[in-house]
């Protein structure tokens, strides 16, 4: 073996690490050697120019024979080498005549091309996290598109028509109206009412209001009470607590806060939420939090399965909890294939 090709090193470098592109390390298709010159050229680059010393004179400059004792190959080796990285892309070499001299070069210099990769990738990159957003605030837009107006309790529980209920004359207001009798019920329950007692007369009452006989004989005191309607955030949360529920120990706001945004979304595509807090529920152990991810691989159904009554203690639809050692398991109470094996 030739003592000469023995890898050795040659003088300290300036600094203690380099610049390595990613994507060039793991491209089995260049040569070894190619990418052994390309580390050797980075460690007398500059870090920020990607370029060696210009000074012919100076004290660590990278000619062919300290390239070729740097990686322990031949000049030849380096020129051929140094070929193949011009032709990739990755570099540019200056070669420069001796002024006093044309005849002869002083050392190249060598300009490493792979930032302008890196900003390609980076802006790549920011190319798409931009058309993210763009999409996100499209969902949120149909989200409130379809959300009722006003989004709040008050205006869920808020009817969409109503009439003025019926007051017993001679009330506690003389006229009538501003009271507790004069709020608004559901036309479905007027109907309801009208079909019970048929065909009513109807007499003005006073204030210039129309009641009805039944009405004035046997007036209600009180309006229907109408249900608040879960709005998306409300849903949203109960998401977001099956998760901490079944993931048992601290998270972080930021995960609690992505799981929470995907579940709004998904609830405005259509997902049931009782569905999504089974996924969340399969997600917690594993330490996931991507649930677009999760909801689109999931092979449950999302249609309710009424043959064993829900025992209440485990996920509503796919019949599972958590058993002593913290395995998810099917219900040993009302998991139709947990039973099916006891009776077996």
């Amino acid at each position: 073996m030739r003592h000469d090709l023995i890898p050795r090193v040659v003088s300290a470098a300036a600094i203690d690490w380099i610049k390595f592109d990613a994507l060039l390390a793991r491209d089995g298709s260049v040569e070894p050697v190619d990418k052994a010159l390309y580390a050797a050229i980075a460690s007398f680059a500059d870090q920020g120019t990607r370029e060696t010393d210009d000074a012919p004179d100076a004290d660590d400059i990278p000619t062919r024979k300290v390239l070729a004792r740097c990686i322990g190959r031949s000049v030849d080796t380096v020129d051929r080498s140094t070929k193949r990285l011009e032709d990739t892309g990755l570099l540019e070499v200056e070669r420069r005549p001796d002024p006093s001299n044309p005849r002869v070069n002083i050392p190249s210099l060598y300009r490493l091309l792979d930032h302008e990769r890196w900003d390609e990738r980076a802006a790549a990159r920011a190319q798409k996290r931009q058309a993210e957003r763009e999409a996100r605030a499209a969902r949120k837009a149909k989200q409130q598109a379809s959300s009722p107006q006003g989004g709040g309790r008050m205006d869920a529980a808020t009817p969409d028509e109503g009439v003025a209920a019926p007051v017993r004359p001679g009330g506690p207001h003389g006229c009538g109206q501003g009271g507790r009798t004069s709020a608004a019920v559901p036309s479905s329950l007027k109907e309801s009412l009208s079909q019970e007692g048929g065909a009513l007369d109807a007499v003005p009452g006073e204030g210039g209001a129309v009641v009805t006989e039944r009405e004035t004989s046997a007036a209600p005191e009180t309006s229907a009470v109408v249900p608040a309607q879960r709005t998306a955030d409300e849903d949203a949360d109960q998401v977001v607590a099956a998760y901490r529920a079944a993931l048992r120990r601290p998270i972080t706001s930021k995960a609690l806060g992505t799981i929470r945004s995907a579940a709004i979304e998904l609830l405005a595509d259509g997902f049931p939420v009782w569905w999504l807090c089974d996924r969340v529920r399969e997600m917690a152990p594993r330490g996931w939090t991507d649930l677009h991810k999760h909801a689109d691989r999931a092979t449950a159904p999302t249609e309710r399965s009424a043959a064993v009554e829900w025992c209440g203690e485990c996920g509503q639809h796919d019949r599972k909890r958590y058993d002593d050692v913290y395995e998810y398991v099917d219900c040993w109470t009302c998991s139709p294939i947990a039973l099916a094996g006891v009776a077996r």
